[in-house]
């Protein structure tokens, strides 16, 4: 999933393609609304929530970036690579079981994230959350189409969007002020009782759904080699910040490569390819892809490193950090049906190029703070900027990627445009890590080069480089070192509320 507020863009469109069908009964059908509303809610919130929490987490836990990578990486590895597997087994043993079976491992999976003693247990949590989130999402919406008939799909799809919406503008201001008034464990948890409550709605009112044909055949070799293959990357990308020598992170990268050529080689040759590489030798789909997974490795980037920012540099709270995100949200929400419009009125190409300019744009103006760092200039107008951006691109990206194929590959077509923008999710937090990494310990050694300090003290702060903002001052120093370490900018996580604006430049 994409982190802060990210949709894939073609979600809503898969559905609105789907097989005309007759529906469930009438009096099923408000059951069914809301009890795949609500699940599919649930996904979303933990994909955006947890953003928030991310500085918290390293505080308390005494994490590396590495660690915070793969505890922000791992849901969304186990959504990208499993989500169309989940969608299949749904049409195959029936969207209802498959529903209980996401919703039942996602709460558990929950809660053991929110009682997690260390980093480690908290990454295996996440990601057999992205792997319940993986049964979830696709089933929720295949069972929200196939129990309405086209004519009355529109108005449950506008549900199901509004809410969308809503979860992720409400998200990172709820998790912030979670953080600062319970725990960042509360953060975790929230999905928590949604969950139990849309599994126990499924199981009492919502009928079973299947494909109303035979199902294609299960993709499995594709499947494992396309997990084996990002996962093996991502660890490479990620290794790089942690401990990993440059030997074992090449080999990594190397092993990666080679498994996802395996990959490509083995779909053309599957006889039910889960991504179909007929499709890719269509120019206009294969750029609307490309177009994609930069847009949204361009924005995920940024916002997994925000909050490190914010509350690290700035001194700001958790819940102010969350607001910081209800510009994109209210920007994305207010102006995406105008937006819609531009579509009919220039046709594609003309949005596609203005929006991810804008976004650009946006995404530029973070890297200066405005007005010595004030929310409003530096924070609240270029999130608005980079909402307006995407709000642009929304609507015609969707449009191409779905009238680039034919009618009956438009639902793959889509699935496959969902997968490559939570691929991009994924790429983006392992290679933002490791730029980060790479400025800050740049930085970090000139100015410590520069302080007139004893060399155990320099090397005790270098060697904290990794834990970027959250490094701490030396617990053994002379006092005469302590302004100089402070007009370093290096050592120690500052007291909440404080915002010493050295910092920020």
């Amino acid at each position: 999933m994409a982190l802060a507020n990210l949709r894939a863009p073609c979600e809503e469109a898969a559905a609105r393609v789907a097989p005309e069908t007759p529906g469930c009964a009438a009096h099923a059908k408000r059951w069914v609304l809301a009890a795949t509303v609500l699940a599919s809610s649930v996904v979303f919130l933990e994909a955006t929530v947890i953003n928030v929490a991310l500085p918290a987490i390293q505080n308390v836990l005494g994490a590396s970036v590495a660690t915070m990578q793969w505890i922000a990486s791992t849901y969304t590895l186990a959504l990208a690579a499993l989500t169309i597997v989940g969608g299949a087994l749904g049409d195959r043993l029936g969207r209802r079981h498959l529903l209980l079976v996401g919703l039942g491992l996602f709460a558990s999976a929950s809660v053991a994230a929110g009682l997690a003693p260390n980093g480690a247990v908290l990454i295996a949590a996440r990601a057999l959350q992205g792997v319940g989130a993986a049964l979830v999402a696709p089933n929720s919406l295949a069972h929200l189409s196939a129990s309405f008939p086209r004519a009355e799909r529109g108005r449950a799809l506008g549900v199901w969007s509004a809410a969308s919406s809503l979860t992720g503008g409400a998200a990172p201001l709820l998790g912030g002020w979670l953080v600062d008034s319970v725990s960042w464990r509360a953060v975790l948890l929230l999905g928590v009782p949604p969950a139990l409550f849309a599994f126990v709605l499924v199981a009492a009112r919502v009928p079973e759904s299947r494909a109303p044909h035979r199902a294609a055949a299960l993709d499995a070799g594709g499947a494992t080699l396309a997990t084996l293959a990002l996962a093996t990357l991502t660890t490479a990308l990620i290794g790089a910040t942690g401990t990993a020598t440059s030997t074992v992170v090449w080999t990594r990268l190397l092993l990666g490569v080679a498994l996802f050529v395996a990959f490509v080689w083995f779909e053309s040759r599957a006889p039910a390819p889960m991504m179909p590489p007929a499709l890719f030798r269509v120019r206009t789909f294969s750029a609307a892809n490309l177009l994609t997974l930069l847009l949204y490795c361009g924005v995920t980037a940024t916002f997994f490193l925000l909050p490190f920012t914010l509350v690290q540099a700035y001194g700001y709270s958790a819940t102010l950090t969350g607001a910081v995100f209800l510009p994109f949200a209210v920007a994305m929400g207010l102006l995406s049906s105008w937006a819609g419009g531009l579509l009919e009125r220039w046709g594609a190409k003309s949005p596609l190029m203005l929006g991810p300019f804008l976004a650009a744009i946006g995404l530029a103006l973070f890297a200066y703070p405005l007005a010595g760092g004030s929310y409003w200039m530096s924070f609240a107008a270029p999130m608005a900027v980079v909402g307006l951006g995407m709000a642009v691109t929304a609507a015609p990206l969707t449009a191409v990627v779905m009238g680039a194929v034919d009618t009956d590959q438009a639902g793959v077509a889509a699935g496959i445009n969902n997968t490559v923008a939570r691929l991009a999710a994924l790429l983006a937090v392992a290679v933002a890590g490791l730029v980060a990494l790479a400025v800050f310990g740049t930085a970090l050694r000139q100015r410590i080069a520069d302080v007139d300090a004893a060399p155990a003290v320099k090397e005790a702060l270098l060697a904290q480089g990794r834990d970027l903002g959250a490094a701490r001052r030396p617990r053994r120093r002379l006092p005469r070192h302590r302004s100089a370490l402070r007009r370093s900018g290096s050592g120690g996580r500052r007291r909440r509320g404080s915002c010493d604006r050295r910092w920020s430049r």
